[in-house]
């Protein structure tokens, strides 16, 4: 991290000799970057927001910002909050992530299903780093959520899936539980999770526009989420539950539980979703316009 991180790429970048740099996330990829263009101008030089941060010297960043040939966002929302914070101007484009879809869905008989949910009903799962602290804020309400829906389904059960340096407070969380919550760390294919879940529920206050969240519509699964970053601009009505309160949580697991027909319904709505723009094929002609390919 930091000027170690940047010392380090800048000497990759030079035996590199790269035609485009595309820098996520944080100012020192950014400043890598912008040191490698600083000495041997002509590559393009794009810097891609993630999850909304901005590091406290704001003026230094957004120094690093004016060098990139083109700046991207997640999100409309994103987009208009961070030009406001940083005064930034320049090439501003929207950059949304994008999935593959699954072949076929496993659904609930998945190989892996016994032994990460066993006999639960119904099957919960959130996916993301616990690193940011409005996103684990989130979790803890999803956690602290669970009482209440185990008084009508005894056997629900949570899998949070993700690590980071905040995992000690939602396991702290969980343990009020028991059994009804499992984190199981970072795990490479979080879609044989997400195969086997009832209810996907991107519960966070702090986004720009979640992978995870795409990739369980992917998988065509019912989504419930907080209408934060860019994730009201995905969902609506027809494709998902919007939630911005902890007993609106609580009322949308219920009646998610209860009815079979609402899940299907809201899961093939969200893959097709992702079908008709948030797949690969259909991101490529703007990236490769960012790198000039066009």
């Amino acid at each position: 991290m930091g000027s170690a991180f940047r010392r380090h790429v800048y000497r990759r970048l030079r035996e590199f000799s790269p035609h485009v740099i595309h820098a996520h996330s944080h100012w020192y990829t950014l400043a890598a970057g912008t040191q490698y263009v600083t000495r041997f101008p002509g590559p393009r030089l794009v810097f891609s927001f993630h999850t909304t941060t901005v590091p406290k010297w704001r003026m230094f960043f957004a120094r690093l910002l004016s060098r990139s040939n083109i700046v991207t966002f997640v999100s409309c929302i994103q987009l208009d909050e961070i030009r406001r914070m940083l005064h930034l101007g320049g090439d501003l484009r929207i950059l949304q992530p994008a999935t593959d879809l699954p072949e076929s869905l496993s659904g609930s008989n998945g190989p892996s299903a016994p032994n990460r949910f066993g006999d639960a009903y119904p099957r919960l799962a959130f996916v993301g780093p616990l690193e940011y602290e409005g996103k684990v804020r989130g979790v803890l309400e999803l956690v602290r959520s669970l009482p209440e829906v185990q008084r009508e389904f005894p056997r629900v059960k949570l899998l949070v899936v993700g690590d980071g340096r905040l995992r000690g407070p939602v396991e702290r969380e969980a343990e009020k539980v028991g059994s009804a919550v499992e984190i199981t760390g970072y795990l490479e294919d979080p879609g044989i999770v997400l195969d086997m879940t009832d209810i996907y529920c991107h519960i966070s206050h702090q986004e720009g526009l979640p992978l995870a969240l795409l990739e369980a519509m992917a998988h065509g699964r019912p989504v419930v989420a907080t209408p934060v970053g860019g994730i009201p601009e995905i969902i609506d009505d027809s494709n998902g539950l919007l939630v911005a309160r902890e007993d609106a949580l609580v009322d949308s697991l219920l009646h998610l539980a209860r009815d079979p027909e609402i899940r299907s319904k809201l899961g093939h709505a969200a893959r097709e979703t992702i079908r008709e723009g948030h797949t690969w094929d259909a991101r490529w002609p703007i990236v490769a316009s960012c790198y000039g390919l066009e």
